[in-house]
């Protein structure tokens, strides 16, 4: 019961995990072709995103909020990631008989 449980949660996890890939490669493809226009490199958009002179001081504290929202984020879908072995090794110690209990018929 329980292993059917995870099974279809492995595969509904797969199958999002898949279309996140796509959608993950279809933005790295975007990117891409935006620097390619802009005749930029990554390192050099870094670069320029580093320096607060670059900025009115207005944008410097927008982008700053914007990058620790981002890493407040990134840190919470990190954390809320569930690991399967974990959760299966788990289960299966609950379900083990315990030494101390009777085999009863």
């Amino acid at each position: 019961m329980f292993e059917e449980d995870d099974q279809k949660k492995a595969e509904k996890h797969q199958s999002t995990l898949a279309a996140l890939s796509i959608e993950n490669e279809s933005l790295d493809q975007q990117v891409d072709a935006l620097f390619k226009e802009l005749q930029v490199t990554p390192e050099q958009i870094s670069q320029f995103i580093k320096n607060e002179q670059n900025f009115t001081q207005e944008n410097w504290e927008f982008l700053k909020q914007e990058r620790k929202k981002l890493d407040e984020k990134l840190l919470l879908s990190l954390t809320q990631v569930s690991n399967l072995k974990k959760i299966k090794d788990k289960r299966a110690q609950q379900a083990a008989v315990q030494p101390h209990w009777l085999f009863i018929r």
